[in-house]
């Protein structure tokens, strides 16, 4: 029997007289509310089934999470690689860490006496020079048609010194030309073993010398120190850069002072009668 014949029973009975009013009201009450909850049982079995049925069958939109996530994953890959990219590019050494090629240079060893010129078609690199003699020395450098390059040494007396030669373009060494009143001797090595290599933060030295600085290259800034009577020269060599080039001391005597390298810098060139010392500094 049906709630809806229960509810009309009881109203045939309240009709009668063989129940009370109150009795009628509150037995219909509890047959309506068992209904209800019935009807909210039946819907939310319904819903269950419904919801299972939809689970099972493929769905265009299950792609979207998961593209979402892949998407959000590959977001967060990029910035990831962003950040990684830009920590990179923020701690870039200042200095080039590696040596440019200069060209390779057979190690080979002069000796004479007096004025001499020596015939050289190879490529540049580092001459080291030595002169035993009391008054004047010099040694400079032409090209293959004759033209003056670069007067590397421009002393007097006894002379021991390193120079870089014949590294840029145009700037090919055919002839050194040596004037002296004494014994003298010229070795000529490629920049790589001829520079004078940086040990730790600091490095010193007498007289003209070339350095190879790339051990160096975390640093933005050199301390100088200088303790001799004549000139006293600094240059910064960069290879890569625009300006190749840069004077960073050019004095006379004694010195002492920071100044700062040029970026990409690879060598350290210095000119100097005296004793120097060069402490690298950030």
């Amino acid at each position: 029997m049906s709630e809806a014949d229960e509810i009309k029973k009881l109203k045939d009975l309240f009709d009668e007289g063989a129940i009370t009013e109150e009795e009628y009201e509150n037995k219909k009450k509890t047959l309506l509310d068992g209904e209800v909850k019935s009807s909210k049982t039946k819907w939310l079995i319904v819903g269950l089934l419904i919801f299972g049925l939809i689970s099972l069958l493929p769905s265009s939109d299950d792609s979207g999470p998961s593209s979402s996530s892949s998407s959000s994953s590959s977001s967060s890959s990029s910035s990831s690689s962003s950040s990684s990219s830009s920590s990179s590019s923020s701690s870039k050494d200042w200095g080039s860490c590696t040596l440019s090629s200069y060209g390779s240079l057979s190690s080979q060893t002069l000796d004479g006496y007096g004025d001499n010129i020596i015939t050289w078609n190879g490529n540049g690199g580092i001459m080291s020079f030595k002169h035993t003699g009391s008054g004047y020395v010099g040694v400079t450098t032409y090209g293959i048609n004759g033209e003056y390059i670069d007067l590397l040494v421009n002393e007097a007396g006894t002379y021991s010194g390193n120079h870089l030669f014949g590294i840029w373009v145009g700037e090919e060494v055919s002839e050194f030309e040596i004037e002296a009143d004494g014994g003298w001797e010229i070795s000529l090595k490629s920049v790589f073993s001829g520079s004078k290599k940086v040990s730790g933060t600091s490095i010193s030295g007498k007289g003209a010398d070339v350095i190879n600085a790339t051990s160096a290259c975390e640093y933005n800034k050199i301390q100088i120190s200088h303790n001799g009577d004549g000139y006293f020269g600094v240059w910064g060599i960069s290879p890569k850069s625009l300006f190749p080039e840069d004077l960073l001391v050019n004095e006379v005597g004694s010195y002492s002072g920071v100044v700062r390298l040029p970026e990409d810098f690879e060598l350290i060139v210095i000119e100097a009668n005296g004793s120097w010392q060069i402490d690298f500094k950030k």
